[in-house]
């Protein structure tokens, strides 16, 4: 799946001035790594223009070039929360983002390769 960046937004969800932020380029592509849909608002998992960050962002910032939803994904409910609905990988459940985030190093290879699975299939 992949999205075109359309919309620059903060984190807050307003918009920003100029052409980039610090994670994303307006007109770019992105290959969604994952999507959460909130009772509200649904966000999409892409990599940073940094190339290493996996970020989450509002789905109002873009638009979809590649609506192919890749094999490796699967779709859960939030056991804290049932109004949290998450279309990814199986592999990146269980509070995986917060010891990705903290830099554990069995989480940061699991991404990379779970990512590189998406991406090959």
């Amino acid at each position: 799946m992949t999205v075109r960046c359309i919309a620059l937004l903060d984190a807050f969800g307003e918009p920003c001035t100029g052409s980039q932020n610090a994670w994303l380029t307006l007109g770019r592509e992105y290959y969604v790594l994952e999507i959460e849909c909130k009772a509200s608002e649904m966000f999409m998992r892409v990599l940073a223009d940094d190339g290493i960050t996996p970020i989450l962002q509002s789905a109002r910032a873009f638009t979809m070039v590649d609506a192919t939803i890749p094999k490796l994904w699967d779709i859960r409910a939030d056991a804290a929360d049932p109004l949290v609905l998450t279309l990814g990988p199986r592999a990146w459940t269980n509070a995986f983002w917060g010891r990705f985030f903290e830099s554990d190093d069995e989480s940061r290879a699991v991404f990379e390769r779970v990512s590189y699975e998406m991406r090959s299939t």
